[in-house]
């Protein structure tokens, strides 16, 4: 998951627009846009911005990736050979 699908599930969970969002952290409808394609990243001083108006923690941004349930359920079944 790259900081941009986090961002954007970030924004859709805290039902903002792209054009809310921006005016509340101060930037162009396009560069939100832009972060979430992951055509651009966002500065820090952007990013503590976006974690403030969204409610998380700028952490958030880059937690690494779990792993999916069915791995999970696929190597609990799996049998070693000898």
């Amino acid at each position: 998951m790259t900081i941009g699908w986090r961002i954007k599930q970030a924004r859709k969970a805290s039902n903002l627009s792209l054009r809310k969002l921006a005016d509340e952290i101060g930037v162009s409808a396009m560069a939100i846009s832009k972060y979430e394609r992951d055509q651009d990243v966002p500065s820090s001083g952007v990013l503590l911005r976006l974690s403030q108006a969204l409610k998380v923690k700028v952490d958030f941004f880059f937690r690494p990736s779990t792993v999916s349930v069915q791995l999970q359920a696929y190597r609990k079944h799996a049998v070693l050979g000898v």
